[in-house]
């Protein structure tokens, strides 16, 4: 059975930062691994590095950054404006452009201005009298054509050659025999009045019995 004789590993011990000799003595001779802190706390940064000596050790370098940056920036602005046309070359199409709208508008507002008057000739020729007239005797003779297609066409037409129209109660035209039996009460429109009548089978008219002649003493005759 094999066995394990490894050494375990420990944690090194934390100490503070010591000088050359007790270094050299207590860790060095004994081969004692050791973990020291505080370290940071002797660099002269810790004291030195603020705020005023950076202002005084990098004040000037910061200004000849700035104004460095400042030059190039006005040399580049230099070099744009350089590169930049003149104001009168850079609206001289738009000066150009305009001068010939301004002689244009002239020319396109006489050549408006006839058309609308052959427009407005076209349209006086139009509105003519004789013109008028002619078209107002037209629509006059096609009205009165309609006019008597609907007389023609009038329910009451029919009655002034002898014909009379049959209605209910209701008002309504009766075109069938079935319909006018079914309505019972039927109203006869003739071209001079109306009449009332009823469907069904008409009453039996009974003979007249003759009055019996009295105070002559003599009996009517059977034969």
């Amino acid at each position: 059975m094999k066995t394990n004789n490894a050494v375990p590993m420990r944690a090194p011990r934390r100490a503070p930062l010591p000088d050359r000799e007790t270094f050299y003595r207590e860790f060095v001779t004994a081969n004692e691994p050791v973990l020291f802190t505080g370290g940071a706390d002797r660099m002269p940064a810790r004291t030195k590095w603020t705020l005023d000596f950076f202002a005084g050790e990098l004040g000037f370098r910061i200004e000849r950054c700035t104004r460095r940056h400042h030059e190039r920036a006005a040399e580049q602005l230099e070099n744009s404006l350089r590169r930049w046309p003149e104001p009168a070359n850079l609206l001289a199409p738009q000066r150009q452009r305009l001068d010939d709208m301004a002689e244009r508008l002239p020319r396109a507002l006489r050549t408006e201005l006839s058309h609308a008057r052959a427009e407005l000739s076209r349209a006086t020729g139009a509105l003519r009298p004789g013109l008028l007239d002619g078209a107002y005797r037209r629509a006059k003779e096609r009205l009165e054509a309609l006019w008597r297609v609907a007389q023609l066409a009038h329910p009451n037409k029919p009655l002034e050659r002898g014909y009379a129209r049959v209605e209910d109660r209701a008002g309504k035209t009766l075109i069938s025999a079935e319909a006018a039996k079914a309505a019972g009460r039927l109203r006869l429109i003739f071209r001079d009045g109306d009449v009332e009548a009823t469907t069904g089978t008409p009453p039996v008219e009974r003979p007249r019995r003759s009055a019996y002649l009295g105070g002559t003493g003599e009996q009517p005759k059977l034969l």
